[in-house]
């Protein structure tokens, strides 16, 4: 009975120090990895918890990403904007340096001598002057530097085509080029007026979307709007297409003031015989056709104006939703650190107190081992 006494005891020993042994590789792990278990379920009542804001924290990093991604367009379309409007504000300052009055054409006077006093009708030459020149080649310089912007990409992406982003917005400038001509040349045979021609530059049914130069599914208005979503059930729109008022008015005084159907301003007239060789703005006489020409020109400078306000609207949209973005993108950051907090509590291992039970895991395992080998020499005195 001794014997048996001792066999079952020395079992129990055994399991003891077995269960000792897992328990002291179960809190190595601890030590080494930082966390209380490899699954779950050990985690006991803090499971449910830590899924739960595993599964918030997914949802918070997709949020943070949409933003990361909408916070890149935004601020790329917000530079194009402002490049935009610096460009065309050169266009505005060179019209300024022009000047609202002046010849800026080579040749003399020519008079019609059968009234009296004799009146000018027009001018023997049609060479514009230097400052005309530049003021056009300024223009013609400016304007492929626009069609660059309006089709902005990130990275295969044109940002201002709306939900069109594989089509480039603004494809085509010399069908608006043929267009202005035309309307030019009808203005300086005396089939337009002055405010018959601002009218039709100011008109989307005389000088179309597709007229000034975009891409069908812009011109045609199938474009929609794009938005992102920075949290649940949270929708921002952060739509600027290519063809808004802004961009639009830009052009077409762009386009304007480069034809080299602008020129000359007044009629060249071959003095020997009172004929017209070249038309220039409508007027029967010279001081009627300058005030025709600078007109015009004026009410393109204002159109043109008009379009850098709507530009600088359109920019400060873009940028009251890039600081929601912010807002929401501060809120995410801060869910993330509960949240983050909630699963380290829940998961992590205290490592302080998770040193100190293996230190006495391993002294009770040592006593263990020590009793278990006393009992096995004892068990073998007896025996012998």
């Amino acid at each position: 009975m001794a014997g048996i006494s001792t066999l079952g005891l020395m079992q129990t020993q055994v399991a003891l120090i077995s269960a000792q042994q897992v328990d002291q590789a179960d809190l190595a792990r601890q030590l080494a990895t930082g966390k209380r278990s490899t699954t779950f379920s050990g985690l006991g009542e803090d499971a449910l918890p830590t899924q739960r804001a595993r599964t918030d924290l997914g949802d918070v990093g997709a949020y943070t990403r949409n933003i990361e991604i909408a916070d890149r367009r935004l601020e790329t379309m917000i530079s194009a904007l402002k490049e935009f409007e610096s460009q065309a504000g050169n266009l505005s300052a060179a019209l300024l340096n022009f000047g609202a009055q002046g010849r800026h054409q080579a040749g003399e006077i020519v008079y019609d001598d059968s009234t009296a006093p004799p009146t000018a009708i027009g001018l023997t030459e049609a060479e514009m002057d230097t400052a005309f020149q530049d003021l056009q080649d300024t223009a013609a310089d400016l304007f492929p530097i626009l069609e660059d912007l309006l089709n902005t990409q990130d990275g295969a992406r044109y940002l201002f085509a709306g939900d069109q982003v594989t089509t480039a917005p603004y494809q085509d400038g010399t069908v608006l080029d043929g267009a202005m001509s035309g309307l030019l040349t009808q203005w300086k045979d005396g089939t337009l007026d002055t405010q018959e021609l601002t009218a039709a530059l100011d008109s989307r049914a005389t000088l179309s979307d597709a007229t000034v130069g975009y891409a069908p599914e812009i011109a045609s208005g199938t474009a929609g709007g794009v938005t992102f979503r920075p949290d649940e059930g949270v929708e921002i729109r952060y739509t600027t297409l290519a063809n808004e008022r802004g961009f639009r008015d830009v052009l077409v005084a762009m386009a304007y003031v480069k034809s080299e159907t602008l020129g000359p301003i007044a009629d060249v007239v071959d003095p020997s015989t009172g004929l017209t060789t070249t038309e220039g703005a409508p007027g029967n006489t010279l001081a009627e056709m300058q005030n025709n020409f600078y007109a015009a020109l004026e009410f393109v400078g204002g159109m043109l104006q008009g379009g850098i306000e709507s530009l600088r609207a359109a920019q400060g949209n873009l940028e009251g939703v890039r600081a929601r973005l912010g807002d929401y993108k501060t809120q995410h950051q801060m869910d993330e650190t509960v949240l983050n907090q909630i699963v380290a509590n829940a998961e992590n291992a205290d490592i302080s107190t998770v040193a100190v039970r293996l230190q006495t895991l391993n002294t009770q395992l040592n006593v263990s081992l020590s009793a278990t080998a006393m009992m096995q020499e004892t068990s073998l005195l007896k025996y012998l």
